[in-house]
């Protein structure tokens, strides 16, 4: 798994999860993004996911993700510039899905953002093209009707979210025509009991609220800075 390393006053850390469509290349153009992590005094770890770019051809998509995101909090423990105590995860798109199974999977995510929640699978029959495509390729299908069956069984968070003990917050645009609201319902049924749960759904936002970075940037990176121990802005 690739990855680049941007360290600011890096004791407090997250480690960055993508969605479906973004491969390594793309990281190298996140300036904003990595300048408004290090504002909050933190490093931050971008990595190719496995079935993003060249790791496509190494493993596909499989349910087990948690494995990879705890590699990385094994490597970043022996990094002694960096505070094990206080590492969290941010993930974007299918990535808010992988944020949340790796959280209730590895104790040691202090904090979790899910930006664009995705619950599970079970809509993915009605899901647009070249999405249900996309997920299908990733997958290591040509045929999109039969991926279906492991598409829903690998992407499914139930009997996952009730095991996150760290806080979350939750961000999803209400006019996301990519991920359903109904996926907002069935995380928030799934962790009603969840002592340390913000929801944030802008009424006007698109998906994962990509029309409107410059508001809820600040507003994930506030929250982190929060749980890890970083200055606001």
């Amino acid at each position: 798994m690739r990855a680049i390393l941007a360290l600011a006053l890096p004791d407090r850390f997250v480690k960055d999860v993508h969605g479906i469509e973004y491969p390594m290349p793309n990281l190298l153009d996140q300036p904003n993004r990595i300048a408004r992590t290090k504002a909050k005094d933190a490093g931050i770890l971008h990595t190719s996911a496995r079935r993003q770019g060249e790791i496509y051809f190494q493993a596909k998509l499989r349910p087990d993700f948690h494995r990879f995101t705890s590699a990385v909090v094994d490597w970043l423990e022996k990094r002694l510039e960096i505070d094990a105590d206080r590492i969290g995860i941010i993930g974007r798109s299918l990535g808010g899905f992988y944020a949340i199974h790796s959280a209730a999977h590895d104790p040691r995510f202090k904090a979790c953002v899910c930006w664009g929640v995705l619950f599970d699978l079970s809509y993915y029959d009605q899901m647009r093209d070249p999405a249900r495509r996309g997920f299908a390729f990733v997958a290591g299908y040509d045929d999109a009707e039969k991926a279906g069956p492991y598409l829903k069984s690998a992407l499914d968070l139930s009997g996952q979210a009730v095991r996150v003990r760290c806080p979350v917050y939750a961000l999803h645009g209400a006019q996301d025509v990519l991920i359903p609201a109904t996926q907002v319902d069935r995380l928030r049924s799934a962790m009603a009991a969840h002592s340390d749960m913000t929801f944030d759904i802008p009424e006007d936002g698109n998906h994962c609220c990509h029309n409107l970075y410059a508001v809820v940037r600040p507003r994930m990176a506030d929250w982190l800075a929060e749980r890890l121990g970083g200055a606001r802005t």
